[in-house]
């Protein structure tokens, strides 16, 4: 059986993860340590998505968390 190595074309490098596609698989390699998914590039998408609706509920949550400590302080006057 003979197997053919990706050529692999980098499509975003950070410190964090290395984003890389092959245009003969189809596939994305989302590298992050000494962990690599190869992806479709539907499933690639979808995880994207999903991804930055978490972000977004966390950040929401802070928001929310912040505000509510904020609201709790009364200023009292004499």
């Amino acid at each position: 059986m003979s197997t053919t190595k990706c050529e692999l074309d980098t499509l975003y490098m950070s410190s964090t993860c290395d984003i890389q596609h092959c245009a003969d698989c189809g596939l994305i390699h989302l590298t992050m340590g000494p962990l690599t998914l190869r992806l479709s590039e539907k499933h690639y998408k979808d995880l994207a998505i999903d991804i930055n609706k978490g972000l977004i509920q966390m950040q929401s949550q802070r928001i929310s968390d912040d505000t509510g400590k904020k609201n709790n302080v009364r200023t009292l006057h004499s």
